[in-house]
């Protein structure tokens, strides 16, 4: 006859366990190289609903609701200049 290894031990629960090595996950627009590209997007958005309701919808110039995108594009096309620009 062949002897008959005996059962594995069941794991202590006592025992500390190895942890998993952290990796953080790549999440688009964040970051140095995603911040330029989420305000290129915002600028071209607020610039897109200014010219509309200039062109389309035909409100004046002096009208809330294309001043108002308009200063926004403007604010995040600061913001943009002193992403890009190096700090001294």
């Amino acid at each position: 006859m062949s002897e008959a290894t005996p059962p594995p031990n069941p794991p202590n629960p006592l025992e500390r366990r190895r942890r998993v090595e952290y990796a953080p996950m790549a999440i688009p627009f964040t970051g140095s190289a995603g911040k330029p590209l989420l305000f290129l997007a915002i600028i071209a958005a607020c610039g897109g609903a200014s010219a509309y309701m200039y062109f389309v919808q035909h409100m004046p110039l002096t009208d809330m609701r294309v001043i108002g995108p308009a200063m926004g594009g403007l604010w995040f096309v600061l913001r943009l200049f002193m992403t890009l620009t190096p700090r001294t």
